[in-house]
């Protein structure tokens, strides 16, 4: 019984570090990314309002 809880708690600890991990380099990705793309491609021609939103 005491290897299963020490089992169980040991799981719980290492999916809280693997998902910060992985929610903190999702954070990142996904604000540099954007950053990026609007200084290297767009060269601040457009506003990012103005490519979320493409007028038909």
């Amino acid at each position: 019984m005491k290897d299963a809880v020490y089992l169980t708690i040991s799981l719980f600890i290492f999916a809280a570090l693997a998902g910060t991990v992985i929610y903190g380099l999702f954070r990142f990705v996904r604000k540099d990314s954007t950053h990026l793309d609007m200084d290297m491609l767009w060269d601040e021609k457009v506003t990012r309002e103005q490519l979320d939103d493409p007028k038909d």
